[in-house]
């Protein structure tokens, strides 16, 4: 059950704890996520108003026989119509803004460029050696959507592996993403399962505990202009290194990596120790047996179980991921 040092981080988003519910913008700390949102949804209306989807679409006849190489870039900006686009943005933006705000900013938006990137040549390898099976690529954010929907599956755990029962099948909460998740990526046959596959793919890649390709990371300053959710930004990152040693410690008690990047430490280690002691919430109550029950059944030993909830707030996904990560 150990997971690559990449992935370690995913922790799923903290909701409701012991403590009460958090009220937060829906977009509170992804703002790449909320970018790539509005870039998507805005980018379909400007392409349908102007007719202009046939002309920046990823055609490889096109792209080779005239040299339009813009279509690279042009092809995964908007979906080609309305359906695809809602039901593509339902399905990939949830996962997305879930991904960066486990992974960071700096950390997701590499991941994003790298997946486009290479997404981008395993389509290109694969419609030169198999022209047949690439006749109409149809446009749309379709790796991104692989590369989340691959992290999903891999990292998410079934929390409720009988969630729902259909014709005598059981299906995990889980299931409904999928189900969703089917109908954008088949709704253009290969046109939309391509890019998907090669976008997991892509993911796999970077992911990976075999290869070194998690190790890239692009600048943090990349991403500075986006993270409008959290003021003082910049002066956090320069006092980064004073506030791990003091502010780190009293965060990890509070809601763990994910808190961290969205609070910044504003200073030195002293007071930032004695900020984050004092906005310390009390410690939760001792975990339910029904949570222990459904983690024990996942296969993790008792002890185990009972010390990751308590590390999580008696979260119980979180605590799950912590045990899959072996953290």
């Amino acid at each position: 059950k150990k997971r690559h040092g990449t992935m370690a981080a995913l922790v799923p988003p903290q909701g409701a704890g012991a403590g009460g519910a958090v009220h937060q913008p829906w977009f509170a700390g992804a703002p790449l996520t909320r970018v790539l949102a509005a870039g998507t949804a805005l980018a379909y209306v400007l392409f349908e108003t102007s007719h202009l989807h046939a002309d920046l679409s990823l055609d490889y006849d096109r792209l080779t026989a005239d040299g339009e190489l813009y279509r690279l870039l042009t092809a995964n900006l908007t979906f080609g119509t309305v359906a695809e686009l809602l039901v593509g943005m339902l399905v990939m933006v949830p996962l997305m803004r879930r991904y960066e705000r486990e992974l960071g900013t700096a950390k997701f938006g590499t991941l994003v460029v790298f997946v486009n990137v290479v997404a981008t040549f395993l389509e290109l390898c694969v419609a030169s050696s198999f022209p047949a099976l690439t006749d109409v690529r149809h446009s749309g954010p379709y790796p991104a959507l692989g590369a989340v929907l691959y992290l999903f599956h891999v990292y998410a755990p079934r929390l409720h592996p009988k969630f729902f029962g259909l014709m005598g099948f059981d299906f995990s909460e889980k299931s409904l993403t999928y189900i969703f998740a089917l109908q954008a990526v088949f709704s253009g046959g290969m046109g939309t399962l391509q890019p998907v596959l090669c976008g997991a793919i892509a993911s796999w890649l970077y992911t990976s505990s075999i290869l070194p390709f998690g190790k890239i990371l692009l600048p943090e300053s990349m991403f500075g202009w986006l993270d409008t959710d959290v003021p003082q930004t910049l002066a956090a990152r320069r006092g980064r290194g004073a506030a791990r040693g003091g502010a780190g410690a009293g965060a990890g008690g509070a809601g763990g990596g994910q808190r961290q990047r969205m609070a910044p430490n504003f200073g030195g280690g002293g007071a930032a120790a004695a900020m984050a002691a004092a906005q310390q919430p009390p410690p939760p109550p001792p975990p339910s047996e029904e949570a222990i029950a459904q983690l024990t059944a996942m296969g993790f030993e008792r002890q185990a179980v009972i010390r990751a909830l308590g590390q999580t707030d008696n979260n119980l996904e979180a605590a799950a991921n912590r045990l899959l990560s072996g953290a």
